[in-house]
């Protein structure tokens, strides 16, 4: 008697389809089950493969041309993970791919009693472009990396591996447009953009970087807006549902070029809005918060009242890299979360607020129950750059590890009410 495990495959949008459980047949070592696989967001696309693992062994896997194509496999008795890719696993060409990756994963049990399951597929990738205005048109050639990003997945369908993406872009009108793809999620907490560019005059090539503090997740959509410009350029929130089903976008504009202000910061894109009467003002305190620095539009950073001593450095061979990342994910601060690690941008324009009355400032922040700065001289604080640790005192940043001080901050956006 032949062994068969049927599935049955729907494409659906937030739609479930039935599931439908068929008589075992009693030979002690087969079952017939039927299984139906659920997009949580966006289609399925085909072909779509399925691979099911006993343990560590892959027992059977099939690929699906169309959701009409007959689905059946051969397996024995046994419990089961069931896998269901759809789209390309591979990155191996630039570390990214040129269409979405889903991935969905159920267990089940083979055994007389039968059993009723289904796999959610959902996005294993982010989307990502990048869009730069105002480029000089002496410029002949633009080139945007990204990274650190994951480039590889294993078969549970963990991203792994690290590498740097390159993308050429392509003018149109008036900007250079980088190709929509889709990439794994970054490495670490933070990714960096840089931009290379050649002049048609000379031949000569410069480049520029952008910092970007938070990580690249799956199932979002991520569109970097940059201006070549003489005065950097805040980061506007844009929050838009996309039909696909992709995630809330998240959109971040930022500046680069010679003129770009490298003591201003670029406020992120999930930033705490706050509607207010009156805009606090740099070295401040608001409702309990510490206003570290804040810009003519509204755009500020909170400055924690908590320090923490003794920190592991974040770099790779510490002996506790994700230390700072932990402590920011669990900081509260009266009641306000989404604290994070600076980074050495904001940890300089912090710095060039509270220098001139540094006093004045560590007594707000003692004064609201904070820990006091203290002595600065030789305190060294860390920062998302993973090589720099950075001294109020001196305005000076060190290359070496050990254990260091954290201040974490929160980027808000006060806007007047009306």
């Amino acid at each position: 008697m032949k062994k068969f495990l049927t599935l049955t495959i729907f494409a659906a949008l937030f739609v479930s389809c039935s599931t439908e459980i068929f008589d075992i047949e009693e030979d002690g070592a087969t079952h017939f089950l039927k299984l139906n696989t659920i997009a949580e967001k966006g289609e399925i696309t085909y072909p779509l493969e399925l691979y099911a693992y006993s343990g560590d062994e892959l027992a059977g896997e099939l690929r699906v041309e169309s959701p009409s194509d007959e689905i059946a496999m051969n397996l024995p008795t046994g419990v089961y993970d069931v896998y269901a890719v759809s789209g390309s696993t591979d990155f191996s060409n630039g570390g990214y791919a040129t269409e979405p990756l889903m991935i969905g994963k159920s267990s089940v049990t083979l055994d007389k009693s039968g059993v009723q399951s289904s796999i959610t597929m959902k996005y294993a990738v982010a989307r990502l472009n990048v869009t730069l205005t105002d480029v000089p048109e002496n410029i002949t050639e633009v080139k945007v990396s990204v990274g650190s990003l994951h480039n590889n997945i294993d078969k549970t369908g963990k991203a792994i591996g690290s590498s740097t993406i390159l993308l050429q872009c392509h003018k149109q009108d008036d900007m250079w447009l980088s190709d929509t793809i889709y990439v794994l999620p970054s490495v670490g907490d933070n990714v960096t953009l840089e931009i290379s560019h050649g002049y048609s005059d000379n031949g000569q090539k410069t480049s520029f970087s952008y910092e970007y503090p938070y990580p690249i997740q799956a199932g979002y959509p991520y569109n970097f807006k940059g201006s070549y410009t003489s005065g950097i350029t805040m980061a506007k929130l844009s929050l838009a549902v996309d039909i696909e089903g992709w995630g809330e976008e998240k959109e971040c504009s930022f500046a680069f070029g010679e003129g770009a202000n490298k003591d201003d910061y670029v406020t992120p894109s999930d930033a705490s809005i706050f509607h207010v009467n009156e805009l606090p003002t740099a070295c401040s305190v608001w409702n309990g918060h510490v206003v570290a620095t804040i810009d003519e539009e509204g755009n500020a950073l909170l400055f924690s009242l908590e320090e923490w001593s003794d920190v592991s450095s974040n770099d790779e061979d510490a002996e506790d890299p994700t230390q700072s990342s932990r402590i920011a994910s669990e900081y509260i601060e009266k009641g306000l979360k989404g604290w994070r690690v600076p980074t050495f941008e904001e940890l300089q324009s912090i710095r060039n607020n509270i220098h001139p009355n540094y006093t004045e400032f560590d007594n707000k922040i003692k004064n609201n129950e904070g820990d006091a700065l203290g002595e600065i001289q030789d305190k060294y604080y860390l920062c998302t750059d993973i090589a720099k640790k950075y001294c109020f005192y001196n305005n000076k940043s060190k290359y070496v590890t050990g254990h260091y001080y954290l201040r974490l901050v929160k980027s808000v956006k006060f806007i007047l009410n009306e």
